[in-house]
């Protein structure tokens, strides 16, 4: 499960030229139940591609691709 996971991340993350943890952060803030994300970085590019990741729209065909995987 977890490399279907990963695979499907990664892909998503290829084609918009993006980072697998900004393509996360990007589907729990789509999430319909509101989810917080909460950021346990201390890391200064982290963070930066934590607060880059909300100007990352996914469609709903990746973020249901998520969802399935």
């Amino acid at each position: 499960k977890a490399e279907r996971m990963r695979s499907v991340l990664q892909a998503i993350a290829n084609s918009r030229n993006v980072t697998m943890d900004q393509v996360v952060i990007a589907w729990l803030l789509r999430h319909p139940s509101g989810i917080c994300a909460v950021m346990g970085s201390g890391k200064l590019e982290r963070l930066e591609r934590a607060v880059d990741s909300t100007r990352l729209l996914l469609s709903d065909d990746d973020w249901f691709r998520i969802w399935i995987a």
